[in-house]
């Protein structure tokens, strides 16, 4: 079954509780997580690394854990011995300083592939760095003589803790030996040396000696530098997928924090050497086997060298996860420190963002996340007003109805009294004439036709009349009237019409707009990280345009003793050859302890054979 080119990780679920992945290309861009005590930051880096060796029979793909203080290295050394049967058989190197009682030695001096100036010039860059420089540039002298007397001894085959005595003022004869040896840029930093009277000597290799003194004064960390026979190796642990554990803890006084530091540069700078030497050359179309870098308080022990080549660490195969407590650290360190975040923010293109309390250090990683969703044309405020938005020219039908109702009600009395009293006389006298026709006796009398009684007398008769009378009345009245009325009228009316009538339409009106500006934006965006709960982060992963929230996987403390997490870590250390027990690492570095005298002793002639001498008298006789 071919091998997998990486591992992808489960970073953790998102709000409908799918999976949210992190695949082996993205990591290639490197991972920054970021988060307050107590939010789950060492958690998530333990599924990460848990991850990372579950899946090493797929890949063979190696790791490195750098741990100050512990507590990461302690979960993943505790899980690994819980799960000792499925795990077992990976190549598990632990290093802990803090148990001493086995050595693993490590020779930063030893051969390699490459030219040994080139990891002699990143451990000196490595010290001065650890001792509080940018760079090895800044103090030349320091670089000239450490980079001298660390190329003399890496030719020798000695160790670091030889240093001593090449840069010892007495030593004359045994550097005026050594530049036999040497090219020419170190040699010359030796007869340099050499030229200058015996206080500026000194003076010239103090610097020197009180750095690497300082460094080489802790027995645990001596006696690790100081193995020259066998040693682990970085270039061999990628290549075979070593699982790298470092515990530099300063439990029990073992290590000091200042030690730690430098171990940890030192450390990190020579796994650089050793991927650079391993170099670009892709395999059919890869890049090189992955190797991952965990660093737990990274910016503490990151080089500035190695802060800006980390877009080149991909194609070492070196893909880096770093982690830890708030931006402010990495910015906090001055020019090296702001440098360091600039090289963050440009190169370390996936990340993971836990909960922080300090606007201080929330706010810098908001821009970091979520300018991409910036929307310049969000509204902020808006007011609206009703007003005719339109209007339409129609008719309406007008319809009038209207109703009248009347009640009257009245009454009248009235009275009325009257006399009356009179007489009078009267004579008429009267004369009429009527016109008859007589005929036979069966025949009535009747008035035929009126005619003039002069021209027919017998046809006519006359009467004439007198008459006279007199008279008197009297009378009185009297009478009373009552009236009442009551009347009640109704009345009703409709009428109807069509109108033209304009009809307007009613509505809300924008009568004003604000926008909401950018700043505002991002503190909004910003109170997200703040509201963060244990476990829950804001991540954005290489290529991706916008954030997702997202909880971590639940990782469970592993219940095994002491005892047994330590039987395990003595187990996984016997497996190793360049691991020796304390007594014989430090026998192994007093044997070189005259090294120096060895090597300026004048060499012995050899004694002439007997016969030869004789001859050669004879001879001159």
């Amino acid at each position: 079954m071919p091998l997998t080119h990486g591992n992808d990780l489960m970073l953790g679920v998102d709000a409908r509780n799918r999976p949210i992945r992190m695949s082996a290309d993205q990591r290639s861009r490197h991972l920054y997580v970021v988060g307050g005590t107590g939010m789950g930051k060492s958690r998530l880096m333990t599924s990460l690394i848990q991850q990372d060796i579950d899946q090493w029979l797929l890949s063979r793909s190696g790791l490195m854990l750098i741990d100050l203080h512990g507590e990461l290295y302690q979960q993943v050394m505790g899980w690994l011995t819980e799960e000792r049967i499925v795990y077992r058989e990976r190549p598990i190197v632990p290093i802990d300083l803090t148990q001493p009682e086995h050595v693993v030695g490590y020779n930063i001096l030893r051969p390699r592939q490459g030219p040994s100036a080139t990891a002699i010039d990143a451990l000196v860059e490595a010290i001065a760095y650890a001792q509080g420089q940018d760079s090895a540039q800044e103090t030349p002298r320091f670089k000239r003589v450490a980079g001298a007397a660390l190329h003399a001894l890496a030719v020798q085959g000695m160790g670091i803790t030889e240093i001593f005595d090449v840069l010892a003022p007495e030593n004359r004869p045994l550097r005026e030996r050594l530049v036999q040896h040497l090219p020419r840029a170190a040699a010359d930093g030796l007869r340099w040396l050499d030229s200058l009277p015996a206080k500026e000597l000194s003076g010239a290799t103090e610097s020197t000696l009180n750095r690497v003194h300082q460094f080489l004064s802790n027995p645990n960390i001596a006696r690790m530098l100081g193995q020259t026979k066998s040693s682990f190796d970085f270039l061999t642990a990628m290549e075979e997928g070593a699982i790298v554990l470092v515990n530099l803890a300063n439990a029990g006084n073992q290590v000091s924090k200042s030690d730690a530091r430098m171990m940890a540069t030192t450390l990190l700078a020579d796994v650089w050497t050793a991927a650079s030497e391993r170099g670009k050359t892709k395999i059919r179309g890869q890049s090189p086997k992955p190797f991952y870098l965990y660093l737990d308080e990274f910016q503490h022990f990151i080089t500035p060298t190695i802060a800006e080549s980390l877009d080149e660490a991909r194609g070492f195969g070196l893909h880096l996860t770093m982690a830890n407590q708030f931006p402010s650290q990495l910015s906090g360190e001055g020019a090296r420190g702001q440098n360091l975040l600039n090289s963050v923010r440009s190169n370390v293109q996936s990340k993971v963002i836990m909960g922080l309390p300090d606007p201080d250090e929330y706010m810098p990683l908001a821009k970091w996340l979520f300018m991409g969703e910036v929307d310049v044309h969000k509204v902020k405020h808006e007011i609206y007003t009703r007003s005719v938005i339109g209007e339409t020219e129609t008719t309406r039908t007008v319809i009038t109805t209207g109703e009248s109702f009347t009640d009257t009600d009245g009454g009248s009395t009235s009275e009325s009294r009257g006399t009356t009293a009179g007489g009078g006389s009267s004579r008429g006298n009267a004369t009429a004439r009527s016109y008859g026709e007589y005929r036979d006796d069966d025949e009535r009398f009747s008035f035929i036709e009126q005619g003039n009684p002069d021209d027919q007398p017998f046809r006519w008769n006359k009467t004439e009349t007198e008459s006279g009378g007199d008279s008197e009345s009297w009378g009185e009245s009297d009478s009373t009237t009552d009236t009442s009325s009551w009347s009640v009228a109704r009345g009703t009316s409709r009428s109807v019409a069509t109108t033209p009538f304009i009809e307007r339409e009613w509505g809300m009106q924008q009568s004003s707009r604000t926008y909401q500006s950018v700043d505002e934006q991002l503190v909004e965006m910003g109170q997200r990280i703040f509201r963060l709960l244990p476990r829950q982060a804001i991540i954005r992963l290489q290529g991706e345009t916008r954030s997702r929230a997202m909880t971590t996987l639940p990782v469970p403390d592993a219940f095994v003793s002491p005892s047994t997490q330590e039987a395990f870590r003595l187990r996984c250390l016997q497996r190793l050859s360049f691991v020796l027990p304390q007594a014989d690492a430090d026998a192994a570095i007093e044997a070189r302890r005259n090294w120096a005298e060895r090597l300026t002793a004048p060499p012995q002639e050899e004694p002439q054979e007997f016969t030869n001498r004789r001859r050669m008298k004879t001879r001159e006789e």
